[in-house]
C-alpha cells in the first residue's frame, strides 16, 4: 500500500470539492479566460494547488487544470451563485 500524504499545510482549503467559484480577475490559462471554474479536489502534496474544471471564454466544453495560490496571484474565488454547468 502507498503512503498516504496529507493536504494539510496548516491552513484551511481555500476551494471546496463540487462547489463553483467566480474568479476576480478570471484565470487566464495557456490564453484561455477562465471566469467560473468548479473545484474538483485539492492536490495531494501541494495544498495550495487544486484541479479545477472550466468553460473558457468562448467555449462549450469544460476543461481541466491546475489552479494554484501564490502570495504572488491576485485571483479571488467567490462561491458563484449558479451551482450548475450553463
Amino acid at each position: 500500500m502507498g503512503k498516504l500524504i496529507p493536504v494539510d499545510n496548516g491552513k484551511p482549503p481555500l476551494l471546496e470539492n463540487g462547489v463553483f467559484y467566480d474568479l476576480n480577475p478570471p484565470s487566464n490559462i495557456q490564453g484561455k479566460i477562465f471566469p467560473r471554474v468548479m473545484c474538483e479536489y485539492r492536490v495531494p502534496a501541494h495544498p495550495d494547488e487544486y484541479v479545477v474544471k472550466g468553460i473558457p471564454q468562448g467555449g462549450k466544453e469544460p476543461e481541466s487544470f491546475v489552479l494554484k495560490f501564490t502570495n504572488r496571484g491576485k485571483v479571488l474565488p467567490q462561491r458563484s451563485k449558479d451551482q450548475q454547468w450553463p
